[in-house]
């Protein structure tokens, strides 16, 4: 398709409409063409009102350009929203303490709270090194 994802935890970019231009809804058009004829999509990711950092006021506001009639001509279930956060984080918090899942992995800055104000600027503007802040408070 010639399309890329930059780096991990921003959203797709189109390198034909230039390499800074986000396009938030590649990856939904993506899904909606590779999916087999009546199949599924669960689509649980960042998708939100008032992003700040979004390339547009479209998208800002959380309306994407989707391909709703290939979606319809293939007759697609489409299932959404956030993880149920509730269910799941004092079974994860457990097994984080018993040493048996560690995702400190994902983390790309661990820095003093004090910082936190302008690290979420720059996780904001999307620079490099930004993708998932963990913010500690001093000892």
């Amino acid at each position: 398709m010639g399309y890329q994802c930059q780096r991990p935890g921003t959203s797709a970019h189109d390198p034909h409409a230039g390499a800074d231009r986000e396009d938030p809804s590649l990856t939904l058009n993506w899904l909606i063409k590779s999916t087999r004829a009546t199949g599924k999509l669960g689509i649980p990711g960042a998708y939100f009102v008032g992003d700040p950092g979004a390339p547009n006021e479209a998208a800002g506001e959380g309306r994407l350009e989707i391909e709703w009639g290939t979606l319809w001509a293939k007759g697609l279930r489409l299932g959404t929203g956030q993880c149920d956060v509730k269910r799941y984080q004092r079974h994860l918090r457990e097994l984080i303490l018993a040493g048996r899942a560690e995702p400190s992995f994902i983390v790309s800055q661990d820095l003093p709270l004090i910082e936190g104000p302008d690290a979420y600027t720059r996780f904001d503007r999307r620079e490099d090194g930004y993708t998932k802040v963990a913010l500690k408070v001093a000892a």
